[in-house]
């Protein structure tokens, strides 16, 4: 015989929803007594489009005798319990919505036991159309399943959260409004000096201009400001410079007197020393020493940063 099994829509899974006293109440249970304890609680429920919630309210200890791995719930316990609650304004109330029984495991985990589970079926028997189970450790784990007596179906582990009181919500509105107001306070900071201080940067603050920089302009200035200048104009001053100056080269203000700044550019490009001598063939320009070219490399890199840099 196959035995049924249920899978639930993940929109009609029950929510539950703890009100800060009651959680208050749990965790200060399970903090204070070193065995375990159990108590009782008042939940409802509400329908929520697809999704039923339900709120415990609040939380109740009664008369039990305990050990560190048990707690048990007796009828005269629960009886003694129900004759104090009765003695109360709102006792039958209250006692209408005991639809909680929840208990700490100590350090253990919150699993339930085979006694735990037992405890929960002596409910069905009270009349009772559903009851939540609750299982706490001084961890500040929580366990949380429903039991659907009509359903006929058990919700293990279910998801919980804290509600807030009216008192916490109001506070929390009031905080949000108050990092509003810091929020646009700081944005309106940044818009006052922004727009100054873009035009101070502009005014006082300049690229430094290096040395090889303004010797650049100083030797070839004519190269830059004058798009008009022919390539073969370019290339007669270096063939006459060259031509002056050949295997003189020992340092790199040299080379600003020798090279014009075509060439140079084109030099500042390469990657390694064979492109240096590739572009200087290319200018008719190859009797070199390695020195010399290393002089040529260095300034025309030195050429080219100045230029974008600029």
């Amino acid at each position: 015989m196959s035995k049924p099994s249920i899978e639930i829509l993940e929109k009609c899974i029950p929510q539950i929803v703890i009100l800060p006293d009651a959680y208050v109440k749990m965790q200060l249970y399970t903090e204070e007594c070193e065995n375990e304890i159990g108590w009782l609680g008042t939940a409802y429920k509400k329908r929520d489009k697809e999704k039923t919630i339900y709120y415990i309210e609040d939380t109740f200890l009664f008369e039990q005798e305990v050990h560190i791995t048990t707690t048990e719930i007796t009828p005269e316990s629960l009886c003694e319990f129900g004759e104090a609650l009765f003695k109360k304004e709102d006792g039958t109330k209250i006692w209408n919505s005991i639809k909680v029984w929840g208990h700490s495991h100590v350090n253990m985990s919150v699993s339930p036991s085979s006694q735990d589970n037992s405890q929960m079926e002596t409910f069905i028997e009270s009349g009772h159309n559903w009851f939540i189970r609750i299982i706490t450790n001084k961890k500040n784990d929580i366990r949380i399943d429903l039991y659907d007596y009509e359903l006929g179906a058990i919700f293990n582990n279910l998801p919980w959260t804290i509600a807030m009181s009216k008192e916490e919500e109001k506070i929390e509105e009031q905080i949000n409004e108050l990092y509003q107001k810091l929020k646009i306070l700081q944005e309106d900071r940044i818009k006052k000096y922004r727009g100054p201080i873009k035009s101070e940067i502009l005014l006082k603050v300049k690229n430094k201009v290096h040395y090889y920089q303004q010797h650049q302009y100083q030797y070839f200035g004519k190269y830059l400001n004058n798009d008009s200048l022919k390539t073969d104009e370019k290339k007669n001053h270096s063939t006459h410079v060259i031509s002056n100056h050949k295997n003189k080269i020992t340092c790199v203000n040299d080379v600003y007197e020798i090279l014009p700044l075509s060439e140079l550019m084109d030099i500042g490009e390469c990657h390694n020393l064979m492109e240096v001598i590739e572009v200087l063939k290319l200018y008719g320009d190859d009797d070199f020493t390695h020195e010399e070219l290393l002089l040529i490399w260095a300034a025309s890199q030195e050429i080219v940063k100045a230029t974008y840099f600029s």
